[in-house]
């Protein structure tokens, strides 16, 4: 017989049909989460603190765990405030939450909300770039 897959729903993409029910409350609750993160491929279990998760559209409740200090460094130095594997693009709120989880988990400098609103800039400057 085969079995028929449950949907998963209101639950990160990268936790195991198992982890469904993680309790966030309990210390270290990371260290159950059987993917990787999806920049570095490095294991999430694996991470000091807690990872970010980030929804991967607005209008589903499918997301993804990310290592905020990778993901925020991917979205000051490319100025590209899309998610990295939906593609949707990046409100405001997204920057904002990623900060505060910097400053609160202290992973480094929390500007990510000043980059995207000065993401017009980084259009400026690559476009004097790759002028010839």
């Amino acid at each position: 017989t085969t079995s028929t897959p449950v949907p998963r729903k209101n639950m990160a993409e990268n936790l195991a049909p198992d982890d469904v029910n993680l309790d966030r409350s309990r210390p270290f609750w990371w260290r159950r989460l059987t993917d990787c993160d999806p920049i570095s491929l490095e294991p999430l279990r694996r991470l000091r603190v807690e990872p970010f998760e980030l929804a991967a559209s607005e209008e589903t409740s499918h997301s993804y765990f990310f290592d905020a200090r990778l993901l925020a460094s991917y979205l000051v130095s490319s100025g590209s405030f899309a998610h990295p594997i939906s593609r949707r693009e990046l409100t405001r709120d997204d920057c904002v939450r990623l900060d505060a989880h910097l400053r609160k988990h202290r992973l480094g400098k929390a500007c990510v909300e000043h980059a995207w609103e000065n993401k017009e800039d980084y259009k400026r400057q690559n476009a004097a770039t790759s002028q010839v």
